[in-house]
Protein backbone atom coordinates (compact mmCIF):
# COMPACT_ATOMS: atom_id res chain seq x y z
CA UNK A 1 0.00 0.00 0.00
CA UNK A 2 2.82 2.42 0.90
CA UNK A 3 4.44 1.80 -2.50
CA UNK A 4 1.28 2.76 -4.39
CA UNK A 5 0.97 5.94 -2.32
CA UNK A 6 4.64 6.78 -2.95
CA UNK A 7 4.35 6.24 -6.71
CA UNK A 8 1.14 8.29 -6.89
CA UNK A 9 2.86 11.09 -4.92
CA UNK A 10 5.95 10.91 -7.16
CA UNK A 11 3.85 11.24 -10.31
CA UNK A 12 1.85 14.05 -8.71
CA UNK A 13 5.07 15.89 -7.75
CA UNK A 14 6.40 15.64 -11.32
CA UNK A 15 3.06 16.86 -12.75
CA UNK A 16 3.01 19.77 -10.28
CA UNK A 17 6.52 20.83 -11.32
CA UNK A 18 5.65 20.60 -15.02
CA UNK A 19 2.49 22.70 -14.57
CA UNK A 20 4.14 25.41 -12.44
CA UNK A 21 4.43 28.33 -14.88
CA UNK A 22 6.71 30.26 -12.52
CA UNK A 23 9.36 27.56 -13.08
CA UNK A 24 9.12 27.44 -16.87
CA UNK A 25 12.20 29.65 -17.35
CA UNK A 26 14.45 27.42 -15.26
CA UNK A 27 12.94 23.92 -15.46
CA UNK A 28 12.37 21.57 -18.37
CA UNK A 29 11.06 18.03 -18.21
CA UNK A 30 11.55 15.24 -20.68
CA UNK A 31 11.17 11.49 -20.71
CA UNK A 32 14.51 9.94 -21.63
CA UNK A 33 13.19 6.41 -21.98
CA UNK A 34 10.98 3.72 -20.57
CA UNK A 35 11.50 0.91 -18.11
CA UNK A 36 10.70 -2.70 -18.93
CA UNK A 37 7.02 -2.23 -18.09
CA UNK A 38 6.81 1.13 -19.84
CA UNK A 39 7.12 3.45 -16.83
CA UNK A 40 8.66 6.79 -17.74
CA UNK A 41 12.24 7.60 -16.81
CA UNK A 42 11.95 11.32 -16.16
CA UNK A 43 14.73 13.89 -16.54
CA UNK A 44 14.51 17.34 -14.97
CA UNK A 45 16.92 19.96 -16.34
CA UNK A 46 17.30 23.00 -14.11
CA UNK A 47 19.33 26.05 -15.11
CA UNK A 48 19.18 29.77 -15.73
CA UNK A 49 21.39 29.18 -18.77
CA UNK A 50 19.60 29.25 -22.09
CA UNK A 51 20.23 25.90 -23.70
CA UNK A 52 18.91 24.39 -26.87
CA UNK A 53 17.48 21.27 -25.24
CA UNK A 54 16.20 22.24 -22.25
CA UNK A 55 16.48 13.50 0.14
CA UNK A 56 16.00 14.20 -3.89
CA UNK A 57 12.75 16.06 -3.38
CA UNK A 58 14.48 18.40 -0.92
CA UNK A 59 17.28 19.08 -3.39
CA UNK A 60 14.82 19.65 -6.23
CA UNK A 61 12.83 22.09 -4.09
CA UNK A 62 16.06 23.85 -3.09
CA UNK A 63 17.47 24.17 -6.61
CA UNK A 64 14.13 25.48 -7.92
CA UNK A 65 13.88 27.99 -5.07
CA UNK A 66 14.67 31.69 -4.85
CA UNK A 67 17.67 31.54 -2.50
CA UNK A 68 20.87 33.23 -3.63
CA UNK A 69 22.64 29.86 -3.50
CA UNK A 70 20.10 28.21 -5.81
CA UNK A 71 20.25 31.15 -8.24
CA UNK A 72 24.06 31.02 -8.21
CA UNK A 73 24.06 27.30 -9.01
CA UNK A 74 21.49 27.71 -11.80
CA UNK A 75 23.48 30.59 -13.31
CA UNK A 76 26.72 28.62 -13.24
CA UNK A 77 25.56 25.09 -14.05
CA UNK A 78 23.09 23.00 -15.99
CA UNK A 79 21.63 20.58 -13.46
CA UNK A 80 20.13 17.34 -14.72
CA UNK A 81 18.15 15.15 -12.34
CA UNK A 82 16.62 11.75 -12.90
CA UNK A 83 14.26 11.72 -9.91
CA UNK A 84 13.55 7.98 -10.08
CA UNK A 85 15.83 5.68 -12.05
CA UNK A 86 14.08 2.47 -11.03
CA UNK A 87 10.32 3.05 -11.40
CA UNK A 88 9.52 -0.64 -11.95
CA UNK A 89 11.43 -1.75 -8.87
CA UNK A 90 9.89 0.94 -6.68
CA UNK A 91 6.38 0.19 -7.94
CA UNK A 92 6.83 -3.51 -7.17
CA UNK A 93 8.45 -2.85 -3.78
CA UNK A 94 12.15 -3.31 -4.55
CA UNK A 95 13.98 -0.03 -4.87
CA UNK A 96 17.38 -1.61 -5.51
CA UNK A 97 16.75 -4.19 -8.25
CA UNK A 98 14.91 -3.96 -11.54
CA UNK A 99 12.21 -6.41 -12.56
CA UNK A 100 14.90 -8.57 -14.15
CA UNK A 101 16.69 -8.86 -10.81
CA UNK A 102 19.62 -6.64 -11.78
CA UNK A 103 20.96 -4.34 -9.07
CA UNK A 104 20.81 -1.01 -10.90
CA UNK A 105 23.72 0.23 -8.78
CA UNK A 106 25.99 -2.45 -10.24
CA UNK A 107 25.16 -2.84 -13.94
CA UNK A 108 26.54 0.35 -15.54
CA UNK A 109 29.34 -1.59 -17.26
CA UNK A 110 27.10 -4.08 -19.05
CA UNK A 111 27.10 -4.03 -22.84
CA UNK A 112 24.50 -1.86 -24.56
CA UNK A 113 22.72 -5.00 -25.74
CA UNK A 114 22.42 -6.37 -22.19
CA UNK A 115 21.43 -2.97 -20.81
CA UNK A 116 18.61 -2.63 -23.34
CA UNK A 117 17.38 -6.11 -22.47
CA UNK A 118 17.86 -6.16 -18.69
CA UNK A 119 18.30 -2.56 -17.50
CA UNK A 120 16.89 -0.05 -20.00
CA UNK A 121 16.79 2.52 -17.19
CA UNK A 122 20.59 2.54 -16.98
CA UNK A 123 20.91 2.45 -20.78
CA UNK A 124 18.79 5.61 -21.11
CA UNK A 125 20.71 7.36 -18.32
CA UNK A 126 24.04 6.59 -20.01
CA UNK A 127 22.71 7.79 -23.38
CA UNK A 128 21.53 11.07 -21.82
CA UNK A 129 24.90 11.61 -20.13
CA UNK A 130 26.81 10.83 -23.33
CA UNK A 131 24.66 13.35 -25.24
CA UNK A 132 25.27 15.93 -22.51
CA UNK A 133 29.07 15.64 -22.63
CA UNK A 134 29.09 16.41 -26.36
CA UNK A 135 28.51 20.11 -25.57
CA UNK A 136 29.14 20.39 -21.82
CA UNK A 137 31.71 19.29 -19.26
CA UNK A 138 30.33 17.32 -16.35
CA UNK A 139 31.54 19.01 -13.17
CA UNK A 140 29.88 16.57 -10.81
CA UNK A 141 28.00 13.28 -10.92
CA UNK A 142 25.94 12.64 -7.79
CA UNK A 143 24.14 9.38 -7.16
CA UNK A 144 21.50 10.04 -4.49
CA UNK A 145 19.86 6.94 -3.13
CA UNK A 146 19.16 5.04 0.02
CA UNK A 147 21.50 2.48 1.44
CA UNK A 148 20.73 -0.91 2.92
CA UNK A 149 23.07 -0.50 5.91
CA UNK A 150 23.84 3.23 6.28
CA UNK A 151 21.67 5.97 7.69
CA UNK A 152 21.74 9.74 7.34
CA UNK A 153 23.30 11.80 4.58
CA UNK A 154 26.52 10.71 2.91
CA UNK A 155 28.26 10.78 -0.46
CA UNK A 156 30.37 8.21 -2.25
CA UNK A 157 33.02 9.21 -4.74
CA UNK A 158 36.09 8.07 -6.60
CA UNK A 159 39.71 9.16 -6.27
CA UNK A 160 40.49 12.41 -8.05
CA UNK A 161 43.66 14.53 -8.07
CA UNK A 162 41.62 17.62 -7.07
CA UNK A 163 40.46 16.04 -3.79
CA UNK A 164 42.07 17.01 -0.50
CA UNK A 165 42.97 13.48 0.43
CA UNK A 166 43.58 14.41 4.07
CA UNK A 167 39.89 15.21 4.45
CA UNK A 168 38.40 12.48 2.26
CA UNK A 169 38.11 8.73 2.21
CA UNK A 170 37.35 7.34 -1.24
CA UNK A 171 37.86 3.85 -2.54
CA UNK A 172 36.68 1.57 -5.29
CA UNK A 173 36.03 -1.93 -4.10
CA UNK A 174 35.66 -4.70 -6.66
CA UNK A 175 31.97 -5.00 -5.80
CA UNK A 176 31.49 -1.29 -6.69
CA UNK A 177 33.02 -1.44 -10.19
CA UNK A 178 29.62 -1.57 -11.92
CA UNK A 179 28.26 1.56 -10.21
CA UNK A 180 27.48 4.82 -11.99
CA UNK A 181 30.05 6.82 -10.02
CA UNK A 182 32.85 4.46 -11.12
CA UNK A 183 31.54 4.11 -14.68
CA UNK A 184 31.89 7.86 -15.28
Amino acid sequence: MKTKIFVKKYKSDIDTLKKNNSLSDILTHEVIGESLIKNHIDLLTITNKKINNINKKGFIEFILGNSEEAKFLRNKYIIKIIPMLNPDGVITGNSRCSLTGYDLNRCWRLSKKKLLKYSPEIYHAIEMIQKTVVNNDIEMFVDMHGHSRKFGTFLYGCNNDDNDKNRCHFNIEKVKEGTGRVFF
